[in-house]
């Protein structure tokens, strides 16, 4: 059931009705769920207000976007990580803390990745690249930020570590749900870096080269500077207030 959103802490409002929708089973997993422009005429109120409450559901685990499709509620039985997360209430400023973490595992899957892979999943992952780097160069946030996301999918797929691959899948979500919002609000701002400078770019050479010592240097390069980036759009948000 959708009410008319009245009072103030609007993206609270937002956030607690639509929880209180998937909660209670009225929107069932794997049921899409109103878009944007519906969510916006249904209570009344503006587009940013539904964005923000859209994404802390999808930071928590609770419902997935699908580029180029729509959002829809998570299946039955996500992991006792994400619970945990949904009882705590992320804030803006923990985006940071999970991209620390996604950098701490994502660096170790890689260096299993440069033992393990096979030079069919390395061809892959450059396949993916450069799908990737096409749709950065013509600025296609939607597919670029679906290739990157299949990216670095395929790096913990590479690791042969099936642990990784469960953390993975349950906190998918949490780990990657920063970078659209970065990517769309950035997207026009940084220049594509040239081959030379790309990390995704270095990363793949060195792969081919099973050289652990610059996939991980050039990776966490890449963390840091995703977490930069998220610093400063935070230190924005807190100036206009």
């Amino acid at each position: 059931m959708i009410k008319r959103i009245v009072r103030s802490s609007v993206a609270e409002q937002v956030y607690s009705q639509l929880k209180e929708n998937v909660v209670n089973g009225i929107w069932k997993p794997g049921e899409k769920i109103p878009s944007e422009n519906q969510l916006v005429s249904l209570l009344g109120v503006s587009r940013p207000s539904i964005r923000m409450a859209i994404q802390k559901m999808i930071t928590l685990g609770m419902i997935e976007s699908k580029v180029g499709d729509g959002t829809y509620v998570r299946a039955a039985g996500p992991s006792a990580f994400i619970d945990k997360l949904a009882s705590m209430g992320l804030k803006p400023k923990d985006q940071i803390e999970i991209m620390e973490f996604r950098k701490a595992l994502e660096t170790e899957a890689l260096k299993l990745a440069v033992e393990r892979a096979t030079d069919e999943d390395i061809a892959e992952l450059e396949a993916i690249h450069i799908r990737a780097r096409a749709a950065h160069k013509k600025k296609d946030v939607e597919t670029y930020f679906k290739e990157d996301l299949q990216f670095h999918t395929q790096i913990f797929a590479m690791s042969k570590n099936s642990i990784f691959l469960a953390t993975l899948q349950n906190v998918k979500d949490s780990l990657f749900s920063h970078f659209y919002t970065m990517a769309r609000d950035f997207f026009e701002t940084f220049q594509v870096p040239g081959d030379k400078e790309d990390k995704h770019t270095i990363i793949v050479e060195a792969l081919k080269k099973r050289d652990v010592r610059t996939c991980v240097k050039a990776y966490t390069k890449l963390a840091q500077e995703l977490i930069a980036m998220n610093r400063e759009l935070l230190q924005k948000d807190a100036g206009k207030k």
